[in-house]
């Protein structure tokens, strides 16, 4: 793709994020779906009397999202939410997006809070409740799809690295991709 064609996406993914079609459901509602009772145990975080946003804040890897949660304005949510999960992005996540593209998105707050809720469910579901669910609603009141396979659980495109990092009121799955809406492909 050329430069200029991703210049012009830009636009296009923006005015995506802002003018998304709400699917109604109550956030945090999830579609079950059986998979596989036989699966291994996820990694505990030994972080548990920290905030969310302090547990992302605290994490080197996670300082890109940490930064889009900030300047979205979405900090007072994330550090007090109760029972919510996030799936965080990492930098590496990030970095796969043209870094002028990247800029101009976290200058641009209403899209930047539409990317970061999108990255929000208000159920706490641990890696072990996520590998029975088919989707989750997000805080978009958009679906991510949600599988398990080969003993990898899949948010939508996403691969979760990081499983269950605790916090003192909700739980962070760590992914290495960030989770686009659908009409936002870039």
């Amino acid at each position: 793709m050329t430069r200029q064609r991703q210049r012009h996406l830009l636009p296009f993914s923006l005015a995506c994020l802002i003018s998304t079609v709400f699917i109604p459901l109550p956030p945090g509602q999830a579609f079950s779906q059986s998979k596989s009772a036989n699966l291994p145990q996820p990694r505990k975080s030994a972080i548990t009397n920290v905030d969310l946003l302090g547990t992302i804040a605290a994490d080197p890897d996670l300082t890109t999202f940490y930064r889009a949660i900030t300047l979205a304005g979405m900090g007072d949510y994330v550090r007090t939410t109760n029972a919510a999960t996030i799936f965080a992005p990492t930098n590496a996540a990030f970095s796969k997006w043209p870094a002028d593209d990247l800029e101009q998105l976290m200058a641009y707050p209403p899209a930047l809070q539409t990317l970061v809720e999108f990255h929000i469910s208000e159920a706490a579901i641990t890696y072990r409740e996520a590998q029975e669910l088919s989707y989750m609603v997000m805080l978009t009141k958009s679906l991510v799809s949600v599988s398990f396979a080969d003993n990898q659980l899949w948010i939508d495109d996403a691969l979760v690295v990081r499983p269950d990092l605790s916090s003192s009121n909700a739980i962070i799955h760590v992914i290495d991709t960030v989770l686009k809406l659908a009409c936002c492909a870039v």
